[in-house]
């Protein structure tokens, strides 16, 4: 460009040749006309100033500045700037102190040009030569590839990179003035459902309503980001106190909560929120960020669609779950966990028909972790799915070593339900076994069934091709259970301890579980009854001869070395299921 400017400036000094050189009129005409001529032709735009006045420019820059030759000739050079700055600059290319620069200048749209000037002598006189590039389209394209690196491409808010510059800016900001800063972090509730089930599109439109509405609750001076997905961030500067930002957090909440409708499709939206403070919680940027993470994490187990503030207490709650977290997939990697084996007997005859399978963690530092803990860290994090491959595969392997043909039970998780290919997870593990399918149990809760009952009953269908068995576990407790035992292939109900526990002293409980039993039978499904604990327990559930029972009454979860022994044990425990059983058909 440089270059390019320079050669241009070479024709501007041939334009301007004192005519003294030429040696007659005709020929002094037809050397002017060729020089105005190329000077005409070129993409700069030349301009000939003497004494600070334009003595001449070519066709090309009267074009940029939107003046006729006869307005421009004798204008003061420094009024073709566009503001003061750029008059100046001008000042001082003629005054030599300047050869190249970049300048405003005016016309009918204000451009940007690059200037190259140098000193000549023209008919006599000291004058200057300047070539001006318009670089308006460049500098509109550097600032749209700028904009794009700092901001949003979907909601046009500042993106991640740019939202950490502005939280620098505002916190070092913040240090000099004394000031508070509110973090504040949203995001939407359930928002991987709209993609699910209404696309990507309908997804995409709904973040931009919602950067829409962010922005209609905020103050002046409110810096909001879309961090990423649907996660979004905003900083509010010179807050007065953790009250205003709080009111402020939830004004944002209640504002994306209003329904929505894209396109043809009504949606019923809602956001949750985090909120900290500087310098009360903390100073360094990055803790900053966790704590608004952290508060936001909080409000999601609140109930969601409401706002928290980040609490220190909470702060090391999740630094022990982020522990928790990695060690968990350390155990699943290394297989340091195990299997125990609850065992199921049919009330009938006292039999050990079957065991479910339940995976147990003993941590070298926590000791015992509760399998309440640590499924539920497992689905969040996702790591469920390798969890749940692990125990299909496990308990397959130990299956298949029980000489009596007992069937194993596994209850499986909606995400390993939902994301797994868990069909392709059980055919590998029935044949790297070599369990009989009939021996192998899934058992499968209703929250697995209610999102895509489409999706559920194929999938429910292709295990039954492949011979395994069916229950529905935690029977009783979902509001559409019914429905669903007419509408998929189960072939056992499991009911729910809730109803078992205490069910001698409430005979509510009892018509139900008898009911529940006899809509089992007449369906041609099993049963199994939970949570058994005790005899009393046993003898009120009354007359349950085709019925399997499963508690401590039998026995605690055993580890796998125990169960030979278990089924080789005296028949004093079977024999005293049996006794009660009898108990129940004498009364």
């Amino acid at each position: 460009m440089v270059a390019l400017a320079g050669v241009v400036v070479g024709y501007a000094i041939a334009w301007a040749v004192p005519r003294c050189l030429l040696t007659n009129s005709k020929r002094q005409r037809a050397e002017r006309a060729r020089l105005e001529a190329l000077a005409n032709a070129t993409f700069e735009g030349l301009v000939l100033v003497r004494n600070t006045l334009v003595a001449e420019a070519n066709m090309r820059f009267l074009d940029m500045v939107g003046l006729s030759r006869e307005d421009l000739i004798n204008t003061p050079l420094c009024k073709l700037g566009l503001d003061d700055k750029s008059a100046s600059t001008l000042r001082t290319m003629q005054s030599g102190e300047q050869k190249t620069c970049q300048l405003r200048m005016r016309s009918g749209d204000d451009i940007t040009v690059q200037v190259q000037a140098r000193e000549m002598d023209y008919e006599g006189e000291p004058s200057l030569i300047l070539a001006f590039r318009d670089v308006s389209s460049e500098e509109r394209t550097r600032a749209r590839i700028m904009h794009m690196a700092h901001h949003d491409a979907l909601t046009g808010l500042p993106n991640r990179a740019r939202f950490r510059e502005s939280l620098e800016h505002e916190l070092e900001r913040a240090w000099v003035t004394h000031d508070e800063v509110a973090l504040m972090f949203f995001d939407l509730d359930r928002f991987k459902e709209v993609n699910d089930v209404h696309g990507h599109a309908a997804g995409d439109a709904l973040l931009v309503a919602v950067a829409e509405r962010i922005l209609d609750s905020l103050p002046e001076g409110a810096i909001a980001s879309r961090l990423s997905g649907d996660e979004f961030a905003v900083i509010l500067p010179r807050v007065d106190s953790r009250l205003e930002a709080t009111t402020i957090a939830e004004r944002v909440v209640d504002n994306v909560a209003k329904p929505a409708t894209i396109g043809a499709v009504h949606l019923n939206v809602s956001a949750s929120g985090g909120v900290t403070m500087f310098p009360l919680d903390g100073e360094d940027p990055d803790r900053l960020m966790n704590q608004a993470d952290q508060a936001l994490y909080r409000a999601k187990h609140q109930g969601r669609n409401c706002v928290a503030e980040f609490d220190p207490q909470m702060g090391r709650q999740m630094q022990e779950k982020r522990m928790l977290e990695s060690d968990l997939a350390m155990a699943i990697e290394d297989e340091l966990l195990d299997l125990h084996f609850q065992p199921q007997a049919h009330l009938g005859s006292g039999d050990i028909v079957g065991f479910e399978a339940l995976v147990r963690w003993h941590d070298d530092e926590r000791g015992f972790v509760p399998p309440s803990q640590f499924i539920q860290l497992a689905e969040e994090t996702g790591q469920i799915l390798r969890l749940g491959q692990w125990v299909i595969e496990r308990a397959c392997r130990e299956a298949v070593n029980w000489t009596d043909g007992q069937r194993v039970s596994i209850n499986v998780s909606p995400a390993q339900f939902k994301q797994g290919n868990l069909v392709l997870s059980v055919e590998r593990a029935l044949r790297s076994a070599g369990l009989d399918p009939s021996r192998l149990e899934i058992e499968i809760t209703e929250g697995v069934l209610i999102d895509d009952e489409a999706r559920a009953l194929t999938i429910l269908r292709r295990l039954k091709d492949l011979g395994v068995g069916l229950a529905i576990d935690d029977f009783g407790t979902g509001f559409a259970s019914l429905n669903y035992l007419r509408s998929f292939p189960f072939d056992k109900i499991k009911i729910d301890r809730s109803f078992i526990s205490g069910i001698q002293n409430q005979p509510e409980a009892r018509i139900i579980v008898h009911s529940t039993i006899d809509l089992a039978h007449q369906l041609g499904m099993g049963v199994v009854v939970e949570g058994v604990e005790d005899m009393d327990e046993l003898i009120a559930l009354g007359d349950l001869n085709e019925v399997n029972v499963q508690g401590y009454l039998l026995a605690r979860p055993l580890t796998r070395g125990a169960i030979k022994d278990f089924l080789a044990s005296p028949p004093d425990l079977r024999a005293e299921i049996l006794a009660g059983a009898s108990a129940v058909r004498r009364a």
